[in-house]
């Protein structure tokens, strides 16, 4: 079952759901996004990898648009990646174009976690799919 996530305008800004098959969170972010929808978002995200004890997650951010600002991926890193190693996650996949800000997003928090959680950045869903299958059988 698919979540949406919507800000006070009644505008979808992600897309949450538990994918029993393959045993990951997926959560696609749609548009421009707030600091209160970044962290909304990544609150909910963390709820869903609790419940269904997840150690994958699929961040689709291929759909992002315009650039987040510094304070909401400071807070991912100060904030969410405690919780969320703390839940249990271990492997993150981000989905995103080439020279996007998405994908620079990516490459911030990955330098930024020192290792404490095992991240890849994609430019295509099939091989971070293909790559959290891949984590799942170790």
């Amino acid at each position: 079952m698919t979540t949406e996530l919507s800000d006070l305008t009644g505008r979808v800004y992600a897309t949450l759901e538990y994918d029993a098959a393959n045993k990951w969170v997926a959560c696609t972010w749609l548009g421009a996004q707030s600091k209160m929808n970044v962290l909304q978002g990544s609150n909910a995200c963390i709820a869903l990898l609790q419940l269904h004890a997840c150690s994958c997650l699929l961040n689709d951010s291929r759909q992002l648009i315009g650039i987040w600002s510094a304070k909401a991926t400071d807070l991912l890193v100060a904030h969410w990646a405690p919780r969320v190693i703390e839940a249990g996650l271990t492997h993150v996949a981000t989905v995103a174009y080439p020279d996007s800000t998405a994908a620079l997003y990516a490459e911030f928090m990955e330098l930024n976690l020192e290792g404490r959680l095992h991240m890849r950045l994609f430019h295509h869903l099939a091989p971070a799919q293909q790559w959290l299958q891949t984590c799942q059988a170790c």
